[in-house]
């Protein structure tokens, strides 16, 4: 059971726009929330997905793994 591959590479999809939108655009909450919003909901899934693997029996991965987002403009 690994995070949703799909799942990661819309993140890193949306993180990229995100970026190449507020290059070229201030993210003045008008167009950004949204895309933001989206981020941080997909981030929490494949978080959870990592939570849910680790719970499994036979597995002994660190559940206390954290997953940070940070978009720099």
């Amino acid at each position: 059971m690994k995070p949703n591959n799909e799942l990661v590479n819309r993140l890193f999809e949306l993180i990229v726009f995100y970026r190449q939108l507020s290059a070229v655009q201030n993210p003045d909450g008008t167009w950004d929330w949204f895309l933001w919003n989206e981020i941080q909901e997909i981030g929490r899934e494949v978080f959870q997905s990592n939570e849910n693997m680790a719970s499994l029996p036979g597995r002994h991965i660190k559940s206390s793994t954290n997953i940070s987002i940070t978009v720099y403009h």
